[in-house]
């Protein structure tokens, strides 16, 4: 199954282009605003905005969204714990966990992707996609490293299972 990524880095505005031909898409956190996805990714409850038919995040985040009745009854939700089991947290030297754009990457595998098309992840304090410049997104250059770091690890965790990432770059 060929499948997208949509982070809300500013890349995603010229290279995303639709759904087609992707059988599914994940929007992680403000991304999910740039297209039609099936699932939304997002760890912190901090971007809690839209949900589509399914979303994938933390224990903790459910619990503090539901204790606040932000989450509106009947949606498909996931908890990133639950798939421990079957996909262990560190994957040598790496936590899939820490960020809602690798933990996307497993999203998209345990829905059966064979490719992974990921647009918008420029690793950048540059405005999002739409111009916008949230005060969250504010990172130094060692968060950005732990999260390059993660997405290699996890990306070639993947590709050993017949999963290729592909980054789309402009």
């Amino acid at each position: 199954m060929k499948t997208a990524v949509l982070c809300p880095g500013p890349s995603l505005a010229t290279t995303f282009k639709g759904r087609e031909p992707y059988e599914c898409v994940a929007g992680v956190n403000r991304a999910v605003h740039r297209a039609n996805c099936d699932v939304w990714v997002a760890l912190d409850p901090s971007p809690f905005e839209a949900i589509p038919a399914s979303w994938f995040t933390t224990e903790t985040t459910l619990h503090n969204l539901r204790g606040t009745g932000r989450i509106p009854p009947g949606f498909n939700l996931t908890a990133v714990e639950t798939i421990y089991p079957e996909i262990p947290a560190d994957l040598g030297g790496a936590s899939w966990t820490a960020f809602s754009g690798v933990a996307a990457l497993i999203s998209m595998y345990l829905r059966g992707a064979k490719s992974i098309d990921v647009f918008g992840y420029d690793a950048t304090d540059a405005p999002d996609f739409d111009g916008v410049s949230l005060h969250s997104n504010q990172r130094n250059k060692d968060r950005w490293e732990h999260e390059a770091m993660c997405f290699k690890v996890v990306t070639k965790w993947l590709a050993a299972r017949g999963c290729v990432v592909n980054r789309i770059k402009p």
